[in-house]
């Protein structure tokens, strides 16, 4: 997949080099009104036999203006840091772009700008959408001691996710992960302590059968079982069958218990790895998309710009970051042209929005007007209500941008705060992204994520369990049924067990006079005191075990529960490292939240279990 990308780059960035174009100026501010040349709705549309796409009118730049401006903006001295970020608030804005991403990572790892409170203020203003610039401010404000904004800042960078791509990517790898590991491993604790506990009765039954099988024989019999499920269904399998061992003795609590963990493992295997898959594909599976979401992002690469170029005649996702790649260079001719083909074939929001702007720096203001009403008849999104309302200002239609603006305001009003505050000195626009769902859903259209998950999958459980839902369910149903009826069966052929009346059966089996049944009684009573200290220090180590040994099954679930969530985090976080620049601080915040909450329902669980021990 790495070489691939790495042909496409070259291939790309050959092609880009080789195009016909001037030099490099940076790009004009948006609101320049030069003279339309023609329209974004009245641009001809290439007929279908006509070469495409159209040239660029410039050269390929040596740098990009846009990081160029960006750079020259941010390096300029200033009086003070707030001045600084606003300076290069508004260079960015010039371009259409709301997210500094760069600028704010370079920011939270500066250190000479000031203290971490002071940077991760300031990289949450030049980029919003970082979750990395959120956490930080999280973790500066917590050791500030201001614990609520501390959490709305923690709230804010979990939010952010979704719509960062390298987050998202990481994220919706972990996260799932950890759930798949957290519901295995919920199930496989339950099951394992469960059948533990079942073991008593179902030797004591088998042993009252004609076949006489007794300690280790019985034990040897209900293992093979366990096995040949294991055998035929993998680890999800071995799994399984302990449920059935647990199943096959108990009350209801238990048998309830029983079932809801391993549904959950079932769920988990048959719906979260292609969640998990997805993530891990998010940035591989499809470079055109990916180059496509950097680009409109701000975030290209020569080697991003390459292979968009390449795919643009005929993806029009591409065609659509090389049109506003084309207008953020200054060629906004061929930024006409390109948005033309795509308003032609296959407009959406974020499209009409972005070809308004090429017209509004145009100062073609009715075609403008048109686009951003139109991208605001498709979606609801605060940025075409703003672009919106400057376009109404500048045609002098006032009560119309008032409404317009309050529009926006109504949908997002702090992303309206932070374009209309200190940086508008002056009217911008801001350009609209290729969504993250965008370079998720042409990821899912390979087919790549559901060749993986199956892949993945059938490591755990190869056979039924994980060929799919319905049939993994219909698998364990008939599994638990045969269990429950045969340890039913069991236990009714064999009578009730009873400590005491064992006792006395073999205190009459022995010889010798009373002094001798006194000290074998003794003896006994001895070694019951051994095995009770020894079953309660494995209370207290085993997770869940204390549910069991004291007949509270349902503390067993829910401390079995916790220690599978802090168990498959941990692991999740260990195999999944994130990427520091996308989300910083967030994982090690969240694993810490994780930990904490893990720990305090397990103490409660098992000191409840001790507390409400039920006598025998």
């Amino acid at each position: 997949m790495r070489a691939s990308s790495l042909r496409a780059g070259i291939a790309g960035a050959l092609i880009a080099l080789a195009a016909t174009i001037a030099s490099a100026a940076p790009a004009a501010p948006a609101d320049s009104a030069s003279p339309p040349s023609a329209s974004v709705e009245a641009a001809p549309v290439a007929p279908r036999g006509a070469p495409w796409p159209p040239p660029l009118l410039t050269e390929l730049p040596e740098r990009d203006p846009v990081r160029a401006a960006i750079d020259r903006a941010w390096r300029l001295p200033a009086a003070s840091l707030a001045e600084r970020v606003a300076r290069t608030q508004r260079a960015g804005l010039a371009f259409g772009l709301r997210e500094l991403d760069g600028p704010a990572r370079a920011l939270l790892l500066a250190e000479e700008h000031g203290d971490l409170l002071t940077r991760a203020e300031h990289a949450v203003e030049l980029a919003p959408g970082l979750p990395a610039a959120h956490a930080s401010l999280a973790r500066a404000r917590r050791a500030a001691g201001d614990f609520p904004g501390a959490s709305r800042a923690l709230g804010a960078a979990i939010d952010a996710i979704a719509g960062h791509l390298e987050a998202r990517a990481w994220a919706q790898r972990t996260l799932s992960e950890a759930a798949i590991g957290a519901a295995c491993a919920w199930a496989a604790v339950f099951a394992l302590l469960g059948a533990i506990a079942s073991l008593p009765n179902l030797t004591y039954g088998l042993g009252a059968t004609r076949a006489k099988l007794t300690g280790p024989a019985a034990l040897a019999g209900i293992a093979s079982l366990v096995l040949l499920l294991a055998w035929v269904e993998g680890p999800a399998g071995a799994v399984l069958g302990l449920a059935g061992v647990a199943m096959a003795s108990g009350g209801m609590v238990k048998r309830v218990g029983v079932l809801i963990s391993l549904g959950a493992a079932l769920l988990a295997l048959n719906g979260g790895f292609e969640s998990a898959a997805t993530g891990r594909l998010l940035l591989v599976a499809d470079p055109v998309a990916t180059a496509v979401q950097r680009i409109e992002a701000g975030l290209s690469t020569p080697a991003d710009i390459g292979i968009a170029l390449r795919a643009a005649p005929s993806d029009l996702d591409a065609a659509r970051a090389i049109a506003l790649h084309a207008k953020r260079s200054g060629d906004r001719e061929a930024a006409v042209q390109y948005f033309a083909r795509v308003l032609a074939e296959r407009p959406d929001a974020g499209v009409y929005n972005n070809a308004a702007n090429v017209a509004y720096a145009l100062d073609d203001l009715p075609t403008a007007i048109a686009l951003y009403e139109k991208s605001t008849q498709q979606s609801a999104s605060a940025i075409a209500y703003f672009n919106l309302s400057q376009a109404y200002g500048r045609a002098i239609r006032l009560d119309d941008q008032d409404q317009a603006l309050a529009k926006a305001q109504s949908i997002d009003a702090l992303t309206v705060e932070r374009l209309t505050g200190r940086v508008a000195e002056q009217a911008y626009v801001a350009d609209a992204s290729f969504s993250v769902e965008a370079v998720a859903a042409r990821v899912a259209a390979t087919g790549a994520p559901r060749r993986l998950a199956a892949a993945l999958r059938e490591r755990w459980a190869p056979g039924w369990l994980g060929k799919s839902l319905v049939a993994g369910i219909g698998v364990a149903l008939i599994v638990l049924a045969a269990a429950t009826a045969g340890g039913s069966t069991l236990v009714r052929a064999a009578g009730p067990r009873d400590f005491y009346a064992d006792l006395a059966r073999t205190l009459r089996a022995g010889v010798g006079d009373s002094s001798q049944r006194v000290a074998q009684l003794t003896k006994l009573r001895r070694q019951r005191a051994r095995t009770d200290r020894v079953l309660t220090l494995l209370a207290i180590c085993m997770p869940g075990a204390a549910g069991f040994r004291f007949g509270r099954p349902l503390l067993a679930l829910v401390a079995s529960l916790a220690f599978a969530c802090g168990a498959a985090t941990a692991a999740a976080l260990a195999f999944a490292p994130p990427d520091p620049l996308a989300v910083g601080a967030l994982p090690a915040l969240l694993a810490q939240l994780v930990g904490i909450a893990c720990v305090v329902v397990y103490g409660i669980a098992t000191a409840l279990a001790f507390a409400l021990r039920v006598e025998e």
